[in-house]
């Protein structure tokens, strides 16, 4: 079980029996048990189902055709259209904030490298 044999004689004969049958069944929690479930991969009960074999060439899916550029183009520009674009006034304040931030991480950025930098400068001085 967890790496660790127990001599025989210290078993007695219940105790062995159980543990020789929890170590051939695979203890999953619910959630897992459930999942499996979804994927295929247990019953309904929740015992593990054996693996079905990956099916030959002829039985897989055909390959889907890729599209063209131009109807890839013409995709791309169907989706743009349904993007919801910001405001004129909106796009000014998300930038203004952005480069009030970003100014204000600059200064402290800035302010920690000065201040560590004359720490430093002063413990090798001495």
């Amino acid at each position: 079980m967890l790496g660790v044999q127990v001599p025989p004689a210290l078993l007695s004969p219940d105790i062995s029996i159980s543990i020789q049958l929890t170590e051939k069944a695979t203890h999953v929690n619910r959630e897992t048990k459930r999942m499996m479930q979804r994927q295929g991969q247990a019953g309904p009960d929740g015992a593990p189902q054996a693996r079905r074999a990956q099916g030959s060439a002829s039985q897989r899916r055909p390959a889907k055709k890729r599209a063209s550029i131009r109807q890839f183009f013409r995709e791309v520009r169907e989706e743009m259209r349904q993007v919801s674009w910001p405001t004129r006034p909106e796009l000014i304040n998300y930038t203004s904030i952005t480069l009030f931030v970003l100014i204000v991480m600059i200064g402290l950025i800035y302010g920690l490298n000065l201040v560590f930098g004359k720490f430093v400068v002063y413990l090798f001085q001495n």
